[in-house]
């Protein structure tokens, strides 16, 4: 089934309690798990994959890291955020073969949306 199926979950709970803890949120990671790997997975009849976001929070699910890596080394286009900094698999994914990255700044926030989308129609286009 398509990832946009309706299936809604809590991730993160501000000031809750346990762990694993980013901050003053705690993270579910069995409430992301389950989601994680079906809503990445490349298949056909999927047009594009967006990840929203790359961050310390989802990189502390192994399950979301192996997911995103496998999504970012597929073949269909992935339009994704990631954390400004830090290490491990957020320094990993801007490094991976064919990920561009693209700053987001106030010069240039109004005239992304219509470049990007631009893009992944005339990616789309050829591979049709």
């Amino acid at each position: 089934p398509p990832a946009n199926d309706g299936r809604t979950a809590q991730l993160v709970t501000a000031l809750g309690k346990g762990a694993p803890r980013v901050g003053r949120y705690t993270v579910h990671l069995a409430a992301l798990e389950p989601v994680c790997e079906d809503a990445l997975e490349p298949r056909p009849g999927v047009d594009a994959i967006v990840i929203d976001e790359i961050g310390k929070m989802e990189c502390l699910s192994p399950a979301f890291v192996r997911a995103a890596r496998h999504a970012l080394s597929g073949p269909v286009p992935v339009l994704g955020t990631v954390a400004l900094a830090g290490g491990g698999f957020i320094a990993e994914a801007k490094r991976m073969p064919g990920v561009e990255v693209i700053a987001l700044s106030w010069e240039n926030r109004d005239r992304l949306p219509a470049e990007i989308s631009a893009r992944l129609a005339s990616g789309f286009a050829e591979r049709r």
